[in-house]
């Protein structure tokens, strides 16, 4: 099979030094039951300082530059700088809206994606703390699994503002979940800084119908919608 493991990287020292010591942990308690490689998608790092870590730990590891932009079909004098949650100091740019954006559906239309079997999604602060003995994404065919997760948790009810009745819009008049809408946990989210996922699911129209309709809704940029509350909900229609 042909499987990756991917990270979207920020160029900075911080972010940099986060992504170096995941990697250490690939290596000691990962790599050595789950052969694959590894792909970095970055807005402009220096191609030599990945060519210096691909040595380092003898890892396959290969980076992609992509370059973010507001989709053309939203009206950018609309979209706020900056997202401020009241009352909190938490505030999202633009490149965090991005992101959502990136690995809520746009990701898997990158060519290195159009090949890949299965993917292991990590952040640069992402860690392997203890070895992971078996080959996970064997395990992932072997039980017929489109996608698999740790953790839990509930976002924050001011940035999934209309994202649950944009959902609702889109099942009903595509009449596509497969369960009681209702039976959905909202404003539940999958903790989406380490998932496995089945590439080709993703790909299929039902699962990219839903992030386009979500995606022209335009509140990944108005509102901040992650990407795991848009996960959570398309998986589970």
């Amino acid at each position: 099979m042909n499987n990756k493991i991917v990270y979207l990287l920020k160029n900075t020292e911080k972010d940099l030094a986060l992504f170096e010591r995941s990697i250490k942990s690939l290596v000691e308690n990962f790599l050595p039951w789950n052969d694959c490689s590894i792909c970095v998608f970055h807005e402009g790092i220096d191609h030599h300082w990945f060519s210096n870590i691909k040595s380092k730990y003898a890892i396959k590891l290969t980076d992609a530059t992509i370059q973010f932009q507001i989709p053309s079909f939203l009206n950018s004098s609309s979209i706020p700088e900056k997202i401020l949650i009241p009352n909190t100091v938490l505030q999202f740019g633009m490149g965090y809206r991005h992101m959502c954006r990136f690995f809520s559906g746009t990701i898997y239309e990158h060519p290195l994606m159009l090949e890949t079997d299965y993917y292991l999604r990590l952040d640069n602060d992402s860690s392997i703390t203890s070895p992971v003995t078996y080959n996970i994404f064997e395990k992932m065919k072997t039980l017929d699994a489109v996608y698999g997760y740790n953790h839990l948790t509930i976002d924050n009810p001011v940035v999934v503002d209309g994202l649950w009745e944009a959902c609702v819009d889109y099942a009903r008049d595509k009449h596509v979940y497969s369960k009681p809408f209702q039976d959905l946990k909202f404003p539940y989210m999958y903790y989406t800084n380490f998932e496995v996922g089945k590439t080709s699911w993703f790909r299929e129209e039902g699962y990219q119908g839903f992030f386009k309709h979500i995606d022209n809704a335009g509140g990944i940029y108005t509102k901040r919608w992650g990407d795991a509350p848009i996960k959570y909900l398309g998986i589970g229609m």
